[in-house]
Formats: C-alpha cells, structure tokens, sequence
C-alpha cells in the first residue's frame, strides 16, 4: 500500500480560518469538504492510504508520503522539493467531486513518483 498526502488547504498565517488561501475552504465548511475526503478515501483503498493536510507555507517541509497530490489552484504556493514528489489536479476534478476522475490520476502517477 502506498501513502498518499493531499494538500487539502494551503495556510499563509497560522491562524485559521483567515490564514487559509484557495477556495477549498468553502467547500469544507459547506460540508462537501468531508463527504468529499471520505468518498475519495474509500475509491482509493486499499491501493492508497491517503491522509488530507494542511500545508504550512511560513515553514514549508518535504512530507513524509510516497505520493503528494494537490490542485492546480494550490501549486503556486508550494516549494520545488514538495512538487517533485506530488502532482498537480485539476481543481476542477475536486470542486465537481469526481472522484472516479481523481483515483484515476492517483493510481496513474503513484507508481510514477514512487519509483
């Protein structure tokens, strides 16, 4: 099984819920957000296991996972090093909720990036 991070929200401040930048926020707070994570967790196993994070651009890390997966929206805001070890989405894949779409392109590139 292979570990998979999402960049599920990108944090500028420290100090949510202003900290946050991109649109996915009002996805969450609107609940689709969660019905969203817990749709795309399930199409995902066993092959994934995928952890949703928040990521902090005032200390930005090389995250633990095999496969780092963000959206098109975010990819401006993360480091070189993050970005060599994920792959971009189309926002619009996650802002539609196709996750048929999505596991599509997670078990297209895990293998990929992995190796």
């Amino acid at each position: 099984m292979k570990k998979a991070k999402w960049i599920f929200s990108v944090n500028a401040d420290g100090v949510p819920p202003l900290g946050y930048m991109g649109t996915k926020a009002g996805q969450y707070l609107f609940g689709n957000g969660m019905k969203f994570q817990k749709e795309l967790k399930a199409e995902l196993m066993p092959e994934v296991d995928l952890e949703f994070i928040s990521y902090d651009i005032r200390e930005p890390k090389v995250l633990d996972a095999d496969l780092i997966i963000y959206t098109d929206v975010d990819e401006k805001y993360l480091d070189e090093e993050t970005k060599k070890k994920g792959f971009s989405i189309p926002y619009n894949l996650y802002f539609t909720n196709d996750t048929e779409k999505i596991r599509e392109y997670v078990i297209a590139n895990v293998t990929k990036i992995a190796n």
